[in-house]
């Protein structure tokens, strides 16, 4: 499988505001929205779809991407054998949640 660029967390990323207006505008979203999924604020969190959208577009912004793993890490990501994310499987369940169930 190829090898992604080297990442980073999308709070990271969108910490210099001209990556987070670049990211606003490729993905058609607005800037607040992006520092409120990357931040968690009021639970948050992008659509499986989303976060494919943002790794991509951050993959050619650069300066690194930001990994669907690292959005949504409760995902089993599929991807081909050029790296592209091709889907997502069922939700994995964590040490924490197993704990919790046992």
């Amino acid at each position: 499988m190829a090898r992604l660029m080297p990442c980073m967390d999308l709070l990271t990323f969108i910490s210099d505001t001209v990556r987070r207006k670049s990211l606003a505008d490729a993905l058609g979203k607005s800037p607040d929205y992006l520092w409120q999924i990357a931040s968690g604020w009021k639970g948050r969190k992008p659509s499986p779809e989303l976060a494919i959208d943002i790794e991509e577009a951050t993959a050619r912004l650069g300066p690194e991407c930001v990994p669907v793993q690292s959005m949504l890490p409760d995902l089993e990501w599929q991807r081909n054998a050029e790296g592209k994310v091709i889907g997502h499987l069922v939700r994995r369940q964590t040490a924490e949640q197993g704990q919790e169930a046992a």
